[in-house]
């Protein structure tokens, strides 16, 4: 195996890439002589070193004397080598005919007669790199049908030839041209560390791909959880992509790297370790690809420049592939540990249940749209959300648990916080629709009475309202003066969604006032300062699925007063408003029960 691996590569003098296959038509992006230099200096050397011919075409920023004297300092015999013909190196106006026109054609078969040649003379074969920075916009069609011509003629021959751009010169169209014409493209990262990145990312997605990014993209746990994962790893690039056996597409990524992917980009799938992942349906987990004996030979971790790299499945309820959550670091990374193999299952889970529910959910939502079905899809729309939604939500409260456990930082820990959080407000939607579903099925809420703990569990809601809004005042005065049966969970809910309405359209400068009494009857009052409910909406307030007016962007699904009218109906209470300039007022009353 490693003879035929050396028959058909040879040595790159790259550090991110430590062979290229004999036939491979190879981009360079770069900026600066330095960074001509940092790449093209060792790429020839390794080439005069593996006894190939080289040909070298300079330009701008870097001239042949230049180019010659750099390579000179690292290859002392490097005038006799150019005497006898080893290697060529040029300005590109000599050598392209500054003036002249492009004719493709001609271009690709002289490439192919110097590496006919150079086999003949007894070299290994050609390595040649030709900067590009003159060609202008009147050349760039004619130059753009040369390289496609050289990416078809090099399979196959003894040919290595390197392309290099000025990515401060050429613009998004170009570089687009760059990328779809070569195998992959060098590109010089801040930290003077080259790496590879595919030659079609990123593309403009169509059909169920642009489906897929959006679907990730409307999952708010995704940034989070690609955060922690780098937090929790130490590595610099984690991302969620779509993988099938023609495409890897990026739904969602975190970059501390640079390594150049947005969602929407695309990688080469099988130039990635997320194909043989789709294949075998197993993850792969690499500490230190320098030291692993599977992989320390394997062309992907040389294309990307990684020595650490984790891909987890991720799979959908039928058992399909969906695609992986993975992470890579240009540094080792302790990886190969069930904590962290454990933390990646339970996360390409969560993706997994967050994408069935999406699908679910936007299926019930489009088809409630449609007036004629409303009735009986709801009931369709609910079970979608209290079956599948109760999963993923344990899943989040299980791994923001976990997280607090795994001695985390202050700022890792913030996150696990505010995951709890989300999940704890998920929770509460869910009981909203779990008892919508009840009450549709005719069961109704079934309440536990009880004499006890109704105040402290009144106290407990208030207290909680103030947590989640640190910005707005409550005032609160409970007095229970006498014993009230109740089941103090629906009715810290009702007092609950009555505070969180008010709180939400009502005046944000003034304070909401919360009232309850126990002395005739069970009294509740929640009121609130700001504009008077109309009229027109009062009647259908405490229908399902009714928002108040002007302020649609509050997160909800319009089901809070229907609770409240529910939870009051089931305590054989009723709820009471009366809204006018002054404020607005709900008023739930229970009679007590005689003794």
């Amino acid at each position: 195996m490693r003879e035929l691996h050396e028959q058909s590569h040879a040595p790159s003098g790259i550090a991110a890439l430590p062979s290229i296959a004999w036939g491979s038509h190879i981009g360079q992006l770069f900026g600066s002589s330095a960074e001509l230099c940092d790449a093209l200096v060792p790429y020839f050397r390794a080439g005069l070193e593996n006894n190939e011919r080289c040909l070298w075409v300079t330009d701008a920023p870097l001239g042949a004397d230049e180019a010659r004297a750099a390579l000179r300092s690292v290859v002392p015999d490097l005038d006799a080598r150019e005497k006898r013909g080893q290697i060529e190196i040029q300005d590109s106006h000599a050598f392209y005919r500054k003036g002249q026109p492009i004719r493709p054609a001609d271009l690709v078969a002289g490439l192919v007669h110097r590496e006919r040649e150079a086999v003949s003379a007894g070299y290994r074969g050609l390595r040649t790199n030709g900067n590009c920075a003159w060609v202008n916009e009147a050349h760039w069609n004619d130059f753009i049908d040369y390289e496609a011509g050289v990416q078809d003629a090099v399979r196959g021959r003894r040919l290595i030839c390197m392309c290099s751009y000025r990515h401060g010169v050429i613009g998004a169209d170009e570089t687009r041209d760059v990328l779809d014409r070569h195998d992959f493209v060098l590109r010089n990262a801040p930290a003077a560390r080259t790496r590879a990145i595919a030659c079609d990312a990123p593309k403009t997605l169509i059909g169920d791909f642009k489906d897929d990014v959006d679907a990730i993209q409307a999952i708010a746990a995704v940034p989070t959880i690609l955060q922690v994962v780098c937090r929790a790893t130490g590595m610099g690039f984690a991302a969620i992509a779509r993988v099938t056996p023609q495409r890897w597409v990026c739904l969602a990524v975190h970059d501390e790297i640079g390594f150049g992917l947005e969602p929407g980009g695309e990688l080469t799938v099988a130039t990635t370790l997320c194909h043989e992942v789709r294949q075998s349906r197993e993850a792969v987990v690499i500490d230190h690809v320098a030291e692993d004996t599977l992989y320390r030979h394997h062309p992907t971790p040389a294309l990307y420049g990684f020595q650490s790299y984790i891909s987890m499945p991720i799979f959908l309820r039928d058992g399909s592939f969906y695609g992986t959550l993975c992470a890579i670091d240009p540094k080792p990374a302790k990886l190969n540990d069930p904590t962290v193999i454990g933390m990646f299952r339970m996360f390409a889970d969560l993706i997994a249940y967050h994408i069935e529910a999406e699908k679910h959910l936007a299926k019930a939502q489009a088809e409630l749209s449609d007036a004629l079905l409303v009735n009986g899809l709801r009931e369709q729309f609910i079970a979608v959300l209290g079956h599948d939604l109760r999963n993923p939500m344990a899943a989040i409260s299980a791994g923001a648990t976990l997280l607090r456990m795994s001695g985390l930082g202050e700022r890792e820990r913030a996150i696990s916080d505010a995951i709890l959080r989300s999940a704890t407000h998920m929770t509460a939607l869910i009981d909203d629709i779990s008892d919508l579903t009840r009450v549709r099925l005719g069961s109704g809420i079934t309440l536990r009475l009880t004499r006890d703990g109704l105040e402290p569990a009144l106290r407990h809601a208030v207290e909680e309202m103030r947590l989640a809004y640190p910005a707005r005042r409550i005032e609160a005065a409970i007095s229970l003066e006498r014993p009230v049966e109740a089941d103090p969970v629906y009715v810290a809910r009702l007092l609950s969604n009555l505070l969180k309405n008010a709180l939400t359209y009502g005046s944000h400068t003034q304070p909401v006032s919360v009232t309850i009494s126990a002395d005739e009857a069970f009294v509740m009052s929640v009121s609130n300062a700001g504009p008077p409910i109309v009229e027109g909406l009062k009647s259908g307030l405490f229908a399902p699925f009714t928002r108040g007016a002007g302020r649609h962007d509050h997160p909800g699904l319009g089901l809070g007063l229907f609770i409240v009218a529910e939870i009051a109906r089931a305590h054989g209470g009723t709820i009471d408003l009366a809204s006018t300039d002054q404020a607005t007022t709900f008023t739930f009353r229970m009679p007590l029960a005689t003794d």
